[in-house]
This record gives C-alpha cells, sequence and structure tokens, in this order.
C-alpha cells in the first residue's frame, strides 16, 4: 500500500481482508462526516431493536466512507416499481460496507492493523442504514415503543430521497440530515439490501478510537 494511499484505495484492500474475500469491486465515497456529541456512533435500520455501535469516541465530526455495489440491479427495470410505490424494488447500486474513521487517520495505515470482530450480529434497513450518534435515538424518541411520527417521517423522507437518486443512477447515494440545530447532531442515510451485517474496529495503543467497519450481508 502507497503512503499516499486514499481512503477509497486502503478500504478496498481492508475491507476483503476481513470478510476473507468479499465484498471486493465496491466503489468507496466518502458521504459525509457523522457529528458526534455522546461517545458512541450507532449503525442501523432506522427501526431496528438491536444493533452493534462504534464507541469510546470524543466529540468531533467524524468522516464517513460507504463501499457501493454500483449497478449491480437491473438498469432497465421490467417492471414500473416507483408507480407501485417502491415495493420489492431492488437497488441498483447498494451499500455494502460503511467505514467510520477517527479525524486526521492516515487512510495508508489502515491494511496494517489490527481489527477486532464484533461477536453480535448488527442490523439494518429493511431499506436504509442509518449513521448516527447515540444521542439521535432520543431526539427522535426511537428508543422506546411506537408510534415514533418523527422517525417514521425521516425515514421515508429519506428513503424517498435515496430511491430517487438510485433510479437516477446517482453514485454515491446519500442523505445527510441535521436533527438539532443546537448540537449539530445529523444522521447519514444510506441504501442497503440486506438485513444484517457485522463490525469491525480497531484502537490504538493507548485505546483511542481508529476506525469503524459494518459490513452489509
Amino acid at each position: 500500500m502507497s503512503e499516499n494511499a486514499t481512503p477509497a484505495q486502503a478500504l478496498a484492500d481492508v475491507v476483503p481482508k476481513l470478510l476473507l474475500g468479499g465484498p471486493t469491486g465496491l466503489t468507496y465515497h466518502q458521504v459525509g462526516e457523522v457529528v458526534v456529541v455522546s461517545d458512541m456512533v450507532r449503525c442501523t435500520g432506522p427501526h431496528c431493536p438491536e444493533w452493534v455501535s462504534a464507541d469510546r469516541l470524543p466529540p468531533g465530526r467524524y468522516p464517513v466512507w460507504a463501499g457501493y455495489r454500483v449497478d449491480c440491479g437491473p438498469l432497465d427495470y421490467p417492471y414500473d416499481y416507483a408507480h407501485d410505490g417502491g415495493e420489492d424494488e431492488p437497488w441498483r447500486s447498494p451499500v455494502a460496507a460503511i467505514a467510520l474513521l477517527a479525524p486526521g487517520t492516515d487512510p495508508s495505515a489502515l491494511p496494517s492493523l489490527s481489527f477486532d470482530r464484533f461477536p453480535d450480529v448488527t442490523y439494518f434497513g429493511p431499506e436504509v442504514a442509518f449513521v448516527w450518534d447515540d444521542s439521535a435515538g432520543g431526539l427522535l424518541a426511537s428508543g422506546g415503543p411506537g408510534p415514533h411520527p418523527e422517525l417514521n417521517a425521516l425515514t421515508e423522507r429519506t428513503t424517498r430521497a435515496l430511491r430517487d437518486a438510485d433510479r437516477a443512477g446517482v453514485v454515491p447515494n446519500v442523505v445527510v440530515a441535521e436533527l438539532s440545530p443546537v448540537t449539530g447532531v445529523n444522521v447519514i442515510a444510506l441504501p442497503v439490501d440486506e438485513p444484517a451485517g457485522e463490525m469491525y474496529d480497531c484502537y490504538g495503543e493507548d485505546d483511542e478510537f481508529i476506525c469503524a467497519i459494518w459490513t452489509v450481508g
């Protein structure tokens, strides 16, 4: 790996090794920065009751990268999914890997680092993954039993925007929405086509956070 490797090049090298051969052939893009005000970031579906978080994060803005499987779905839909409300519509370019980097991380160092696999499965979907600070659930009252009208509205709005962009062939396809003008807490929404995945993380010698990678599927 070159000393001048970009995060996209480093992640393309790291992710297949974590999964012992897949996913490969992903196109990586930085899709935004998630604002951290607690010490934890979730990557999960908006209504999932269980997830695996990256923790022990100092407050700040953390770059988020996503690996897309570009044009893996039908280019010419045999059925007008949009007319039918999008039910069962396949994503043309879903996300298969999501990476959270500590600010200032040298991407060329990632392939030489040791990642730990979290033993529990993390859950996404059914159509989108949200990357957001742990406090965001409280802002939308998503932690307890429903209904959750604000969360439902956010999910519907972001899913619709992602669907429109996906049908148009837009990559990277992402929606970033601010949830609190006071703290700046936001959500990064991404298209996914699998309900579960795994999480790998890496910390330094002084237990400082370096990187977390969620794989989809």
